[in-house]
């Protein structure tokens, strides 16, 4: 059984990480470190018995065999160093890094320590996604020229700003890795960025992004979340055929409504049949049923991994070409021109 320790109890570590590690076949959750009582209070409701630590180096002298850092940018990256210093496999949040040289700087302190580092880019698992993989390997849609990713959402809060500024390094980088994963590497950027000038300075709220992939295949991306509604929009463009999905972040929802995956697994993570998706062929259309999605299939192949020398089921270099991209997008929107790879 793989030791996980967990190192933040906020939105991502009690949403996002524990549920998951809890559900993993082969995983166990080793404890968690926290500091605010209402946090360790929270620990204590949702996972009675799990010990609590209150700094890192007391969770890896407990023993575990790898940990996640869920805390804010801002404190990430020194105790993403740490634990490669002090030898345990590490897995952080995104955003890898804000910026590529210090992606660099973590990705080649883990190659000389012999430490594997991986990223927690947990929305390749998003059911929608893994639908759109599955439909794309019946060849129903013939080679794929176009890809479209939508969210809009009404959430003011980024208007505030933080340690990682707005929205491109939020849901931006999920987005761009989801692209990423499904068509390859990218060859060039073009991003228009939605600024907004509020009490934290000039952050951005919005961005369209279009990625040119080496496979020929063009991503755009798409996110506002200063707009007084929500909506998820998928659509892929074949030379056989198009998919056209609205779809809704259905393990999120699930989450926050008090459900848990250990409880459900065999049903947890498909999207409803209202929300499944429209495939147009010469034939014809038809609906797509949701493929499943579940996070716990992150944590499950970081077990392999660990047990089996399997590969990272994200590693810093394929989070490092996120930040590269997601620098990319910045530059191209300052300088208003395609930006190469």
């Amino acid at each position: 059984m793989a030791r996980i320790g967990l190192v933040g109890y906020g939105t991502g570590g009690r949403y996002f990480h524990a549920p998951f590690i809890e559900a993993a076949i082969g995983a166990t959750l080793a404890g968690v470190v926290v500091r605010s009582e209402t946090r360790r209070a929270e620990v204590t409701q949702d996972l009675p018995g799990t010990p609590v630590f209150d700094d890192l180096d007391a969770l890896i002298d407990s023993g575990v065999d790898a940990v996640v850092i869920s805390t804010p940018p801002g404190s990430k990256e020194d105790l993403v160093r740490h634990a490669i210093e002090r030898g345990v496999p590490v897995i952080t949040d995104k955003p890898f890094a804000l910026d590529p040289e210090t992606a660099r700087g973590l990705m080649a302190l883990a190659e000389e320590a012999g430490v594997p580092l991986g990223v927690f880019h947990n929305r390749r698992w998003d059911a929608d996604i893994l639908t759109v993989r599955d439909l794309i390997a019946t060849g129903k849609l013939g080679e794929v020229r176009h890809f479209e990713s939508r969210l809009d959402a009404w959430e003011p809060g980024p208007a505030r700003g933080g340690q990682s500024g707005g929205v491109l390094l939020d849901t931006g980088t999920h987005f761009i890795d989801q692209a990423v994963f499904l068509f390859g590497p990218v060859d060039s950027v073009f991003a228009e960025i939605d600024w907004y000038d509020g009490e934290a300075g000039h952050v951005d709220t919005g961005y369209f992004v279009s990625l040119t992939h080496t496979s020929g295949v063009v991503s755009h991306i798409k996110t506002n979340k200063l707009l007084r509604g929500a909506g998820r929009e998928l659509r892929v463009i074949g030379d056989e055929g198009s998919y056209q999905a609205e779809t809704v972040d259905v393990q999120a929802r699930a989450l926050f409504d008090g459900l848990r995956p250990i409880a459900s697994r065999q049903t947890w993570g498909y999207d409803a049949e209202a929300n499944w998706g429209t495939l147009v062929t010469a034939s014809g259309s038809e609906i797509v049923p949701s493929s499943q999605g579940d996070y716990a299939g992150y944590y499950e192949q970081l077990v392999r991994a660990l047990e089996q020398g399997e590969g990272l089921p994200v590693t810093g270099p394929d989070a490092f070409e996120t930040v590269r991209i997601v620098e990319a997008a910045f530059r191209s929107d300052a300088e208003k021109r395609v930006v190469a790879l």
